[in-house]
């Protein structure tokens, strides 16, 4: 490390009394504490109450109980460094059980200083000997460092602290006892978290995206009416040599997940050899989603990679899917079969329903719910509506559900979740939400959009875009895998100039070209550029997003209305 940050780092970590006692939890000492658990006889144990105060006692114990024993930093949590800040990152596996309770899920910026320290426990190390080696390695005292790990052994729920000003979040059972470890390990060293400055308020990543969304095909087994995805398109897949070198950099990135879409995955001729990649570099699937009858050859091959499974059933009248799905008069009987032998096989699965007004009917639900009954694996059922697609051949107006028909569904669900064996999800139309955001894209209802600040879709040409809807839309495209690396697309100049656009560059028509948020909200990058131009046509995906209390009427019809 440069003499400038040996100097601010120990300037940092010395202010341990306002920094680093925050952390520490004040907790009661058990009664079964004594002198006899400790090697102390009841005059030292008074003596040491005596002379320390309450807590430092307390301190005291929690480190004399820890210490002599080793430890090593649970991989189950990725520590990565992102240039200015630091990260705590949990596995994308929220599914899979764990030994002891985890933070599923958990993603945390901490001070890159933190970071170093928690490089000490990448191996099994003793306690003693790791906090040693911390004070050394930063030339501070011991006492301070010995406070910080000890409190983070004994936590019991996530902890805070801070430190130059940014606060650092750890979550629970961070750095845990040496036989418990149960995921592979990763090798960290103190110098991979150096930095020159810290920022903890820039929200995109510096380095490299968080997760990955890969589209292996584009291709379908079916021709929804409300399909979402651009099948026009005849991309020429990648090799697959080309995708395990993109997997492998992302390891090596350190990216928490790569995630699958389509397309339908079963139709990709490696299906298989992908798994089993992904699976191979840490990136296992939590789910993977067909419309696909599967065949007992497939099912069998499938379940040995032990990865939820969501078949798609938006009806098994034979009459309907053939007008909803486009398929043959035997694709219902093929797929009832085929639910019946993934419920036979080990493979956990669920359904997912998707609406129209050709089968929104509660006898069509009734038809699928009578069947789904008696699929006792059945983990879930989710039924959502049909929203507006890009890419739809059917008029959205003529296909929707209409209003009363929602209303008369959800209460149906309410009904029909009271005795029905499993969990049934009811997602329904979000219109509520549109015209009312003041004060930019940071304010919006809804989920943090990730596109371009911490996730890349990777198409099956090798092209990359900021969303799996916007597939090759040009406008959106920052870069092609098989010609540069995921550190290069992430910092390329179409994908930091789509970040920070410049104002003068948006179409006069449009109220953001003069919105005095206009920095703040485009920067925030929560605006959903596919809603934008189903709303008001794909040439102008610089108009507002539909939440917007500035957004002007709608060019399409994107309600239930």
């Amino acid at each position: 490390m440069g003499v400038s940050l040996m100097f601010a780092l120990q300037i940092a970590l010395e202010r341990r009394t306002c920094a680093l006692t925050p952390i520490v939890k004040v907790v009661s000492v058990p009664s079964i504490l004594s002198g006899a658990k400790y090697g102390l006889d009841c005059n030292f144990i008074s003596d040491l109450e005596g002379s320390y105060t309450k807590t430092s006692f307390q301190v005291y114990l929690i480190q004399y109980e820890y210490m002599g024993h080793k430890y090593i930093l649970n991989h189950y949590y990725t520590l990565r460094h992102d240039q200015k800040r630091s990260y705590i990152m949990s596995q994308g596996d929220g599914f899979n059980k764990k030994p002891f309770p985890v933070n599923v899920g958990w993603m945390s910026r901490i001070h890159s200083a933190y970071a170093m320290m928690l490089s000490f426990f990448s191996e099994p190390i003793d306690l003693s000997i790791a906090c040693s080696n911390i004070a050394d390695f930063f030339q501070l005292p011991i006492d301070g460092i010995k406070d910080f790990i000890c409190n983070l052994l004994s936590a019991e729920e996530p902890t805070y602290t801070t430190l130059d000003g940014s606060t650092s979040g750890f979550p629970i059972n961070l750095i845990i006892e040496a036989d418990k470890e149960f995921t592979p390990r990763i090798k960290y060293s103190p110098e991979e978290f150096k930095f020159e400055e810290l920022d903890f308020k820039t929200t995109r990543m510096f380095l490299a995206p968080i997760s990955i969304v890969f589209m292996p095909n584009n291709n379908c087994i079916t021709d929804c009416i409300y399909c979402y995805a651009d099948t026009k398109t005849k991309p020429t897949q990648m090799s697959f040599d080309q995708i395990k070198t993109f997997v492998r950099e992302a390891k090596e990135l350190k990216v928490r997940d790569v995630m699958i879409t389509g397309g339908d995955f079963f139709m990709y001729r490696n299906w298989s050899e992908l798994l089993h990649l992904l699976i191979e570099e840490g990136y296992a699937p939590d789910l993977i989603s067909t419309k696909v009858p599967l065949s007992p050859k497939i099912i069998e091959t499938f379940e040995q990679f032990n990865i939820r499974l969501q078949i798609s059933v938006d009806s098994l009248s034979s009459s309907i899917t053939q007008k909803v799905l486009h398929v043959n008069e035997n694709y219902s009987r093929n797929m009832r079969q085929a639910l019946k032998d993934i419920n036979a096989s080990s493979i956990r699965f669920q359904v997912a329903t998707v609406l129209t007004n050709i089968n929104d009917s509660i006898k069509n639900l009734e038809e699928v719910a009578h069947f789904l009954k008696d699929l006792d694996r059945l983990e879930r059922w989710e039924i959502r509506v049909a929203f507006r697609s890009l890419y739809s051949k059917e008029n959205f107006e003529s296909i929707k559900s209409n209003r009363n028909q929602i209303s008369t569904i959800e209460k149906w669900i309410e009904l029909k979740q009271k005795n029905f064996p499993t969990e049934i999800l009811w997602s329904p139309d979000d219109d509520v939400k549109y015209k009312k955001s003041v004060g930019g894209s940071a304010k919006f209802e809804g989920p943090i959009c990730s596109a371009n600040m911490s996730n890349m879709i990777i198409l099956p040409d090798g092209a990359v875009s900021v969303c799996e809807q916007l597939y090759w839309n040009e406008n959106f495209i920052i870069g092609d895998i098989c010609k540069n690396t995921i550190k290069e697309v992430w910092s390329s100049s179409k994908a930091i100039g789509l970040w920070k656009r410049k104002q003068s560059s948006i179409t006069p028509q449009s109220p953001c070209r003069t919105c005095s948020d206009f920095t703040s909200c485009f920067q925030a990058s929560n605006r959903c550029y596919a809603n934008i131009m189903k709303a008001y046509g794909m040439e102008n995906f610089d108009y507002p997003d539909p939440r917007c209390v500035l957004a002007p009427d709608f060019i399409n019809t994107i309600t239930h209305e």
